[in-house]
Parts: C-alpha cells; sequence; structure tokens
C-alpha cells in the first residue's frame, strides 16, 4: 500500500460514515456497495449490475439484503436472501438423493461382486480383485490354450458329426454350406405342406357342407326308421309263420321216418316174396313162370336203382336238413345281431331326436317338395318308362326285322355274285376264283 493512502485507509477504519451512502465506484459501471433505511427506487442511477444496498431499516431478515438486477442507467433492486424456498430446498434433497445413488452406483460398478457401502471399502476390495486379476489372467492364459484344444476337438467333433475328416473350421464350414443348402429345400417342402394344409382346410370346408347334407340324410333316416320298424314288425310275423313251417316240417321229418321204416318192412316183404317166387319157378320150371321170373328180375334191378336212388335222394335231403339247421342258426345269429344294431340305431335315434325336432319345418318343406316335385318326377319317369319298354320292344321288332332284312340281303348277294343259288360266302369265293381261272385260261 502506498504511503499516501494510509491516511485514508485510516479514515475508512475510523470514519463516521452517513445515515445513507453509496461505496466501491466503479468507472462506467457504477457503485457495487449502499446503504440506507430506505432501497434505492426501480429506476435510479449510478448503481452497478449486483450492487448489493443493505436496508438498515429493515424489519424482517428477509428485507436485509437487496441486489441490482437493472443496471447503472435503471436500477431494479430485489430482495436477496440465503434462506432457501421450498422448490430450492426440495431440488438440492432431490439432488442429495441422486448425488447417494449416484455413490451407490458408483460403488456397485466398481465392485460388482461386493456389497461395501463405501468407496474405500470399494477400493479395498478392488486392490483385492487386482491381485486375483493377476492370477485370473494366469488363468486366462491357461483357458485360452484349452480353448485351442477345445476349438480342435470342435472342429474334429463337428466334421465327424457330418461324416467329414476335416481339421479347420472353413473346411467344416464348407461341409456345413451343403446342409444348409439340404435345408433351403426343407423349407420349400414346409410351404408345399403348408399349401396342403390350406388344401386340408378347404377340404375341412367341404366336408362341413356335407354334414349339412348328413344331417339331411339322418332326417330322411328317421322317415326309413318308421318303414324299417314296420318291416321289423312284419319280419316278426315272417318269424312266427317260419317257426310254425318249422313245426310242419319237423312233423314231416318224423312222417318221412315212419315211411322209410315201412318202406323198409316192405322192401323185406318183397325180397321175402321174391325168395318164395324163385322157390316156386325151381319147383315148376320152365313156360311163363320163366319169363315173369326174367320180367320180376328185371323189376328188381329197376326197384333196387329206385332204391339206390330213394337213398341218395334221402342222404340229399339229410344235407339239406343239416344246411337248412346251419341256415336257421345264422339266420338266428343274424337276429340277435340285428336287435343289437336297433338297439344302437334306437340310441341315435333318441340322439338326433332335438335335431329332428329342430328340422321339423326343413322334413315339412322337403316333404312338400317331395310332393310336388318327386312326385311328379316319379310319375314322369314312370311314363318315360313306359314309353321307353314300348320303343324297346319297337326296336327289338326292328332288330328282328333286320336281322331277316340283312339274311334276305346276303342271300340275294351271294345269288347276285355267282347267278347260282350258292348259300354261303365260302362257295361264293369259290365261284368267283373258278370263274376267274376259266378267263386266264
Amino acid at each position: 500500500m502506498a504511503l499516501h493512502n494510509l491516511p485514508e485507509w485510516f479514515m475508512s477504519q475510523q470514519a463516521d460514515f452517513p445515515e445513507s451512502g453509496r461505496a466501491m465506484f466503479i468507472t462506467g459501471a457504477g457503485f457495487l456497495k449502499a446503504w440506507g433505511p430506505v432501497v434505492p427506487g426501480d429506476g435510479e442511477t449510478g448503481y452497478a449490475t449486483g450492487c448489493l444496498f443493505m436496508h438498515t431499516d429493515a424489519a424482517t431478515a428477509g428485507d436485509v439484503m437487496h441486489v441490482n438486477v437493472g443496471d447503472t442507467d435503471s436500477a431494479n433492486f430485489d430482495t436477496y436472501s440465503t434462506t432457501l424456498t421450498a422448490g430450492q430446498a426440495s431440488d438440492i434433497i432431490t439432488n442429495d438423493s441422486d448425488i447417494a445413488a449416484l455413490n451407490s452406483n458408483i460403488i456397485a460398478a466398481l465392485d460388482l461382486n461386493s456389497s461395501a457401502s463405501t468407496l474405500p471399502k470399494v477400493l479395498s476390495t478392488i486392490i483385492t480383485n487386482q491381485s486375483d486379476t493377476a492370477t485370473n489372467a494366469s488363468d486366462i492364459t491357461t483357458v485360452d490354450s484349452d480353448m485351442s484344444v477345445l476349438q480342435s476337438d470342435l472342429v474334429v467333433g463337428l466334421g465327424a458329426g457330418i461324416g467329414s475328416s476335416d481339421s479347420t473350421l472353413a473346411s467344416v464350414t464348407s461341409e456345413f454350406a451343403s446342409a444348409v443348402s439340404d435345408t433351403v429345400f426343407l423349407a420349400s417342402d414346409v410351404t408345399t405342406l403348408n399349401s396342403d394344409v390350406v388344401v386340408f382346410k378347404s377340404d375341412i370346408v367341404s366336408e362341413k357342407s356335407d354334414t349339412v347334407v348328413f344331417k339331411s340324410d339322418i332326417t330322411s333316416e328317421k322317415s326309413d326308421t318308421v318303414i324299417f320298424k314296420s318291416d321289423i314288425t312284419v319280419l316278426k310275423s315272417d318269424m312266427t309263420s317260419e317257426i310254425s313251417d318249422t313245426v310242419i316240417f319237423k312233423s314231416d321229418i318224423v312222417v318221412l321216418k315212419s315211411d322209410m321204416v315201412s318202406e323198409k318192412s316192405d322192401t323185406v316183404v318183397f325180397k321175402s316174396d321174391i325168395t318164395t317166387l324163385a322157390s316156386d319157378v325151381a319147383l315148376v320150371g320152365g313156360g311163363t313162370t320163366q319169363s315173369d321170373a326174367l320180367t320180376n328180375k328185371s323189376d328188381i334191378v329197376v326197384l333196387k336203382s329206385d332204391i339206390t336212388s330213394n337213398d341218395s335222394d334221402i342222404t340229399i335231403l339229410k344235407s339239406g336238413i343239416v344246411t337248412e339247421k346251419s341256415d336257421s342258426v345264422i339266420f338266428k345269429s343274424n337276429l340277435v345281431s340285428e336287435i343289437s344294431d336297433t338297439v344302437v340305431f334306437k340310441s341315435n335315434i333318441v340322439w338326433i331326436e332335438s335335431d329332428i325336432d329342430t328340422n321339423t319345418s326343413d322334413i315339412v318343406v322337403i316333404k312338400d317338395d317331395i310332393t310336388n316335385n318327386v312326385k311328379s318326377d316319379i310319375t314322369v319317369l314312370n311314363s318315360d318308362m313306359i314309353s321307353e319298354k314300348s320303343d324297346t320292344v319297337v326296336f327289338k321288332s326292328n332288330i328282328i326285322v333286320g336281322t331277316s332284312n340283312f339274311d334276305t340281303f346276303k342271300s340275294n348277294l351271294v345269288a347276285k355274285i355267282t347267278g347260282s343259288s350258292a348259300s354261303t360266302f365260302e362257295k361264293v369265293f369259290s365261284t368267283i376264283e373258278a370263274r376267274i381261272s376259266n378267263l386266264e385260261g
């Protein structure tokens, strides 16, 4: 400090300042400090931007300090408080929380394998980890060597898997390229399969349509079932008649057996008569008796033949009876199966009864169509069949006439060619060849 400034410095230390004043003037900027009981009004001049005004008559702590936010030509003193606003305090708290989170993240980032909660502990862990890193570097070198061996083994293994003895990845990759080409074909096959699925979906739609038709057929089947029930009633009646016929047939067999026994008895008696007749012929001898004996002998041969035929007929009859019995067993078995099928069918009828009720209106429409269309068509068809039958008769008659005409034409042609009554084409050709031969001679 220069000596000539000492008096002023001592004066500033011991001076008695006025009630209001300004100090620390900067040329071109204005005063940096001011004081007094009244805060300068807006627009006053001479105060530098940032000038601090100390309000000596302030009633509250917040009114003690003011700062010029204007400029030297137009002052604007606003309250300057060191007390934080609620928003500032909240920001500081938030920032503090963010700093704490950042600190925690830094700690975690520096040491991922430690739960250390302070940087010193983290640094300690890092030092330990640094030592471990040296060991890990050695281990990595070893692992790198092992990886080279593993790579070689993988190449050999991959090559063996595709039938290759190549020892480099490039060679094995080439082999895999061929396999990838096959995969392209597989993708094509999948596309084709997808197309087949679309077709299958179309088939399912068609099948659904067929199911609707099948439902309509079931409606018709109900009508057929009523007829079938009627047929079963008729069949039951036929079975009753068949049982009655079987009883009669059994009675006839008993009668036939009785007749066979009687026939056998008559044959024994007839044989005895023949023996007696032979004895009489021997006694009488010659004459008409001998002629009668020869006639009787011939009759016996015929009778023996008839007995043989009858025996054969009995065998056939027995075979027929056995076959008939077998057929009855099969028929009985079929009836049992038919009863079982009828029960199942009845169950199906009960199952579709609700559908039938639902389709009652459809049945009425179908019945109307059958009455109005099918019946009419059947009548027309019947008429067409009658006409067709008539046409067939006429056609048959025409064929007969045509055949007769052809025979006449053939006869006339033969006669015309040969000038003779030759009746076959072979004779015609023979006549022609003879005439050609005569001409050549």
